[in-house]
């Protein structure tokens, strides 16, 4: 009897972000440590980027999905080439007021819009739910079954409104409960890029603890 032996492909899950502490449940490099993405076909390593010139370098071949905490350390030209190769990307949409700026440039450069807003939603102490997902997406597709497809405990504390001004759409993969888009995604080239208008940080939502959350970032 022949048995093929697997040897298992070496790649790396990049989070563009300031140094953060591996014990701090308000970074999101916290939860990224505790996610198994390791399998008998892949073995990923995370790292931490902090230079934004080293975005520049990604190879979509090794580095196949770049997470984006800290607009201020991403190009968006840099993020383009990555994605022109086949490269994913996610643009987590921060909850600090003195980055709005930054992550509207990106956000319009990323997905072709001309003028993006971001301000925070204000829900009075109350939590958002997922209450619209597009289940005909690719990326959603695996919780398409019914047994699969119930998102309504995972609570979000706060999250951010992203509006576009143009005369151009958001293919949204999923909404808020007040109708604000919650995930959009954008092809360029052979590559994807999505926004979060939340986070998965403590104090943004339970998305992290939930039962998703491993499936998505698959």
């Amino acid at each position: 009897a022949y048995f093929p032996v697997v040897t298992p492909k070496e790649q790396e899950l990049w989070l563009v972000g300031s140094a953060d502490s591996a014990t701090d449940r308000e970074s999101l490099w916290y939860f990224l440590q505790q996610t198994p993405l390791n399998t008998r076909r892949r073995n990923v390593l995370l790292q931490k980027i902090e230079q934004p010139t080293r975005v520049a370098t990604a190879n979509p071949e090794t580095v196949p999905f770049i997470v984006v905490a800290d607009p201020t350390l991403a190009k968006a030209d840099d993020l383009l080439r990555f994605m022109e190769q086949g490269g994913r990307v996610l643009l987590v949409v921060p909850s600090d007021p003195q980055e709005f700026d930054s992550a509207s440039e990106l956000i319009g450069k990323l997905f072709g819009a001309s003028q993006v807003t971001i301000r925070n939603c204000d829900r009075d102490n109350d939590y958002a739910m997922l209450a619209s997902i597009d289940f005909a997406n690719p990326l959603m597709q695996p919780f398409a079954d019914p047994r699969f497809s119930d998102f309504s405990q995972i609570r979000f504390w706060q999250h951010r409104i992203v509006e576009r001004n143009d005369s151009g759409a958001w293919k949204v993969v999923a909404s808020f409960d007040d109708n604000s888009p919650a995930l959009v995604e954008h092809r360029v080239g052979e590559g994807l890029v999505w926004f979060l208008a939340s986070g998965w940080k403590a104090s943004d939502s339970q998305l992290a603890m939930s039962t998703k959350f491993v499936p998505l970032l698959y």
